[in-house]
């Protein structure tokens, strides 16, 4: 089974946005052995798309750490905080439907609390001078440990979600969660108490 079985293009565009509009982290999702499914376009900040606009450069800073993840998912079966070359933040939750390891998914692009863009790196992997990489890396937002700790249990419950839908889901049978029916029920101006009565 590949993760783009249970994440489909329509399905990861909703997820990255979800991620995002939550944590302001750029949102990622990659195979087992790290490889970026395409089709997200929210950056957490401005030197991000820069990198990753170009494929080399892109393996240089993200490839690596992002094949390290894959791994550390894998055999940990464990959210994974971690830092890309250029030393932004990266947190990853491994995909698993039953035993086996589809993939991560997370969010990466800001600062931890005392972190620093690694200047010399980004410089190194985009030949680009060095006032122009501290203008593109100046506006990067820092995040408090408990800021990540609450943004990885949010990414660990969206991706339970995932995998519990692509389980459970029948031809036919839309799979509700107790929000979903909440939401459900008052669109329909029902009491979300009852359901029955009219609000």
């Amino acid at each position: 089974m590949k993760l783009t079985e249970i994440l489909t293009p329509e399905k990861w565009q909703e997820l990255s946005n979800d991620l995002y509009d939550h944590s302001s982290m750029t949102p990622f999702a990659f195979d087992e052995q790290g490889r970026l499914l395409p089709g997200q376009g929210n950056w957490a900040n401005h030197l991000c798309p820069v990198i990753q606009g170009n494929p080399a450069r892109a393996e240089v800073v993200c490839g690596s750490s992002n094949r390290r993840m894959a791994e550390t998912g894998r055999d940990e079966h464990s959210i994974v905080i971690a830092k890309c070359k250029a030393g932004l933040l990266k947190v990853g939750v491994p995909v698993f439907v039953q035993d086996e390891y589809l993939g991560m998914v997370g969010g990466c692009g800001l600062l931890s609390e005392s972190g620093l863009v690694d200047g010399e790196v980004v410089r190194e992997a985009t030949g680009l001078e060095p006032d122009v990489v501290d203008k593109l890396g100046e506006d990067i937002v820092h995040m408090g440990r408990e800021e990540v700790e609450e943004a990885a249990r949010y990414m660990e419950e969206r991706v339970s979600r995932l995998v519990f839908r692509h389980m459970e889901a029948k031809p036919g049978l839309d799979i509700k969660t107790f929000k979903d029916l909440i939401e459900d029920v008052q669109k329909r101006g029902r009491c979300h108490q009852c359901g029955g009565c009219m609000t």
